[in-house]
């Protein structure tokens, strides 16, 4: 390389190492003789603004969103085999009336040709008794869908006396014994063994005490509301102004289904959490703060509805 093209590209790299040394320094990576030969690291990504919503987001398609998340939390505790039976019912004894009416008009137009009076008088009486039996039916199935929903078979993310994971100062749970904080240790030890999703299967089977069995609400084994994968919390928090609970792992809903078994058929409680859980709170302001309790409603259907909150 002749000397003018040496000195040339010497002051090239000279270069290079001064405006590495400028935006970068050293220490980040590189050495200064990689500067000198032109290595130099990327710059850091300047962290993305957080695009402020408009009103048509933050009154309409958010609101909708938040519904139907909502309802799809409903359902696992709407579509029990109890329900349907009962909405099965219902349609069924609607049927039965509706075929009634048809058998008593068949009937009437019978009683009219006067020689098809005697078996126009049968099916009428037939019609009769099942518009009875049908409208009984019906009556019946409508009247415990509709017990079973006012009673808490349908639930939604808030305590019945205030909202979900506000701090509750007022408020206290029931503690945590050695004796329950040994068995939360042993549950998470016992299922640390499995895979992810044996981890899931066998929490969902529930917990059995004196022949009564508890099962949690499927959404909280999911990525549903205050579930293990949840991912929706940050904006649900920032959107509503409340801080939302979630469960972090499949121990933590074990731990609130075992809960469940302390309280009576459509009663809540708050109970404080065990040491080690790895339940999180997601607050508005967009940070992270840990739970120390949860609240559990108990449905008269043997699921349990739950949420990690702060009380006290």
């Amino acid at each position: 390389m002749e000397l003018p093209t040496l000195a040339q590209e010497m002051r090239r790299r000279v270069g290079k190492a001064e405006e590495a040394a400028k935006h970068h320094g050293y220490g980040q990576g590189i050495l200064p003789v990689d500067a000198f030969n032109g290595v130099t690291p990327q710059p850091k990504p300047k962290p993305k603004k957080k695009k402020k919503k408009g009103w048509f987001s933050k009154y309409v398609t958010d609101p909708i969103k938040h519904g139907v998340e909502d309802v799809g939390g409903y359902m696992g505790s709407v579509f029990t085999w109890r329900n349907m039976l009962d909405a099965g019912s219902t349609a069924l004894g609607l049927f039965m009336m509706s075929l009634a009416g048809g058998m008593e008009a068949g009937g009437v137009l019978l009683d009219a040709t006067g020689v098809g009076a005697p078996a126009g008088l049968a099916v009428n009486v037939a019609g009769a008794f099942v518009f009875t039996a049908g409208g009984a039916m019906a009556l019946a199935g409508a009247g415990d869908f509709i017990t079973r929903m006012s009673e808490g078979d349908v639930q939604n993310a808030w305590a019945r006396g205030g909202k979900q994971g506000s701090s509750k100062g007022d408020i206290k749970g029931k503690p945590v014994s050695q004796e329950e904080q040994d068995a939360f240790e042993r549950s998470q030890q016992d299922l640390e063994k499995l895979s992810r999703n044996k981890q899931i299967a066998q929490v969902k089977k529930g917990v059995e005490k004196d022949g009564q069995k508890l099962k949690p609400e499927g959404a909280l084994t999911s990525g549903a509301k205050h579930g293990i994968d949840w991912e929706g919390g940050p904006e649900r928090a920032s959107d509503s102004g409340n801080p939302q609970g979630r469960f972090g792992s499949a121990a933590d809903v074990h731990f609130a289904t075992e809960k469940g078994m302390e309280l009576k058929p459509g009663t809540s409680g708050y109970f404080e959490l065990p040491s080690g859980n790895d339940c999180i709170e997601y607050m508005p302001d967009g940070t992270i703060r840990k739970p120390n309790a949860v609240w559990v409603k108990r449905l008269k259907t043997g699921v349990i509805h739950a949420y990690p909150t702060t009380i006290g």
